[in-house]
């Protein structure tokens, strides 16, 4: 074997055909590293494999086309028959020296990433994972191409045949969605041929058993039907007739059994030895939040995917499979919409998205929409919105916390008097905090529910009853917590204004404008105030997130010495000494302060509490805008509005059940290059290194050719 390896090496260096293989991969994996990681400064490598993956179709099919081939054709594979080497020997060592071919492609790529090391911060266990499967995937089409190099004298054959079977794979995962995309027998059975999204799974940084083996088992089997391909030549001369032919066929079909019984068992081994997630931020693992939820279990959770599993989002689908694997109470299938377009509306009247989730647990349920397992950001250079992160673990594990809870507590949202209803936003994030939330109308009740551990008064612009306002008060004296948000409204409002100043804080007539630099977008009403530090909005001061709000009133909190006995008020959000009210909306013919306009600075947001008498608490948090509830410019903040008043309900509530799991960031840090730095190892990457690798080829070549 080690003669055949070395015999077959020399020949492809003493030839151009190996010297141009490994010049056209290195020019494209030079090309797309220096465009993605070099000048876009993207620190993972995967990106470059995965684009250069398709090169494989075209430059394989040259290195492999002559290596049987060629034996055929000029009847030297006859010494193969007569050589004192097992054939099982030959077809390794000609293997062999493909794949070293391969190696030294891998090996020289393998150092592009200290480029980016030296320069910066690289998920180093994802990037060299990567190229293991550049160089499994690399040696799989190489398997394949010196399989069909056997089965033909003609070069050129081989090489289309080789392209036509490796593009085929290549095109199996589209393909067998045009065939069905909820699956079926003759789609598993195409999904053997599927080449490509095995390889875009490992890149995913995930080292996945059943992708690895079935890529070696491929390579295993293009070579075994490759000593089958060359002895039946064999037995054809000595002319060993039907029995021999038969027992190949049999042995074939065995080894084909066996390899796919190997898979098939791989299936079964559980999620925790199957798959490792080596992301630098784990994402595709459970935590131990999550485990220890999972660990209390004692019902059996229904967890649907509204999408078949084949076409389902394969990071819910990998992190499902993690759940379903830690806990034997977890039970999760996939069921299109397509086929089952009723099942949505068994638990909700929205409208849902493919991939979103249905928790449920006996008869209690609950709904994840696909959106919500996605953090996203507006850049506000290009104002496009980009995903900066996955939260899928946090929904799906506070949502088995919700629909497996008896005892959530229970916030009521006070309604009937014009409020801004909750967004969808709001209620899932209230419901990724297990906080109960309903709705109720003061009228139909003598006082607020004595299991209210919050109330949530949405923007009123119709103003309350003197006695609904008692209503209010009467909890609230009793040490009850309260998130308020106020409206911009022309119309008077004494009652309801009347539970705030009870704590110090009146409401500024009209709505706050600021034309301090950064202090708004777009427009001087569409506030950007300036956060202050509180455990409320802790998670946005340190993140330096920006909170929008528009057509805000001013909050103004009485002096100290004004101040209601035992309340004592916090800031959290501020305009700036530019800022000012205008006091007379209708009327106004300026953005500008004109005459009338109250000067600021404001409180936009303010956090009070009281000591009462029977040592209990009261805690009101207020904001001056209504509009931190709607949807449409909670995205134009990339969910900061959201996030803000989510953790003002759940400051105000003190519960045993909140499982919140952090969202997963994308974020990455921008390698940063200097750019002589990028143009210098641009052109060595993209230029000088391929060039050197076909220069020394036909050098060789000449020199040989004189001789």
């Amino acid at each position: 074997m080690i003669a055949v390896y070395k015999k077959e090496l020399k020949s492809y260096f003493h030839s151009v055909i190996g010297w141009l293989f490994m010049a056209v991969l290195l020019f494209f994996v030079g090309m797309y590293f220096m465009v993605d990681c070099l000048v876009y400064g993207i620190p993972y490598y995967s990106y470059v494999l995965s684009s250069v993956m398709v090169i494989f179709l075209f430059a394989v099919p040259v290195l492999t086309m002559k290596i049987l081939s060629e034996e055929k054709h000029q009847k030297t594979d006859q010494l193969l028959f007569t050589a004192p080497v097992r054939l099982s020997g030959i077809i390794l060592g000609k293997y062999l020296a493909l794949l070293t071919i391969l190696l030294l492609v891998v090996l020289i790529s393998a150092c592009y990433p200290v480029i980016l090391i030296v320069n910066g911060s690289i998920p180093i266990a994802e990037t060299y994972v990567a190229i293991a499967a550049f160089f499994l995937f690399g040696a799989t089409c190489i398997a394949i191409g010196m399989f069909l190099s056997a089965i033909t004298e003609s070069q050129v054959i081989a090489a289309v045949l080789t392209f036509a079977i490796l593009l085929t794979g290549f095109m199996m995962s589209g393909l067998c969605n045009i065939i069905s995309t909820t699956g079926n027998w003759i789609t598993k059975i195409l999904s053997i041929f599927d080449i490509a999204t095995r390889f875009d799974n490992l890149l995913n940084g995930i080292i996945d058993v059943n992708c690895v083996l079935y890529y070696i088992s491929v390579i295993i089997f293009s070579l075994f039907l490759t000593c089958q391909v060359i002895q039946k030549r064999r037995w054809t001369m000595v002319n060993y007739g039907v029995i021999r032919t038969a027992a190949s066929a049999g042995i074939t079909i065995l080894v084909a059994v066996l390899i796919a019984a190997v898979n098939i068992g791989a299936n079964f081994l559980p999620a925790s030895v199957r798959s490792f997630d080596i992301t630098s931020n784990q994402m595709y693992s459970i935590s131990d939040t999550t485990k220890n939820l999972l660990d209390q279990l004692d019902r059996d959770i229904q967890l649907t995917v509204l999408n078949s599993e084949r076409n389902a989002d394969s990071t819910i689908k990998e992190m499902l499979s993690n759940y379903e694997s830690y806990s034997k109470k977890i039970k999760v299938s996939y069921k299109s919409q397509k086929d089952f377009p009723e099942i949505a509306s068994q638990y909700t009247t929205d409208q849902l998205a493919d991939n979103s989730m249905i928790v449920a647990c006996g008869d209690k349920s609950t709904v994840i929409s696909y959106s919500d397992c996605f953090e996203t950001e507006i850049d506000y250079q290009t104002y496009q919105q980009n995903t900066t992160g996955y939260d899928g673990e946090g929904q799906v594990t506070s949502a088995i916390a919700y629909v497996t809870s008896d005892n959530l507590p229970k916030v009521y949202v006070i309604t009937g008097h014009q409020e801004l209803e909750l967004s969808t936003g709001v209620l899932s994030n209230l419901r990724k905090e297990n906080v109960d939330v309903e709705s109720i109308n003061l009228m139909n009740y003598g006082a607020i529910p004595e299991d209210a551990a919050s109330i949530i008064i949405s923007g009123p612009v119709a103003d309350y009853t003197e006695e609904d306002a008692n209503k209010v008060k009467d909890y609230l004296k009793a040490g009850g917590h309260a998130v308020i948000l106020t409206a911009t409204t022309e119309e008077e409002l004494p009652h309801f204004e009347s539970i705030l100043s009870d704590y110090g804080v009146t409401i500024v007539k009209g709505a706050v404008f600021d034309t301090a630099k950064n202090s708004y977008y777009q427009y001087p009403f569409y506030l950007l105030p300036e956060i202050r530090s509180h455990a409320i909005t802790r998670e946005l001061y340190e993140g330096k997130r920006y909170v929008l709000m528009p057509q805000s009133t001013g909050l103004q909190v009485a002096e100290e010495d004004s101040m209601p006995e035992g309340v004592t008020a916090t800031p959290l959000l501020t305009s700036t000494d530019s800022s000012y009210s205008k006091s007379d909306l209708k009327n106004m013919t300026s953005y500008d302060k004109e005459e009338g306009d109250i000067s600021g600075p404001f409180d936009l947001g303010v956090y009070l509490t009281k000591d009462n008498e029977d040592d209990s608490t009261t805690k009101i948090a207020v904001f001056g805008c209504e509009y931190l509830v709607d949807d449409k410019f909670d995205t134009m903040v990339s969910g900061a509005n959201v996030k803000l008043f989510t953790s003002a309900v759940s400051y105000m509530v003190d519960h045993e059940e909140s499982v919140s799991i952090p969202s997963k960031s994308y974020d990455y840090s921008t390698i940063m290059m200097p750019q002589n730095v990028i143009v210098l190892w641009g052109l060595m990457v993209t230029i000088v290194i391929p060039l050197m690798m076909m220069a020394m080829g036909i050098v060789i070549w000449a020199k040989r050719r004189k001789k």
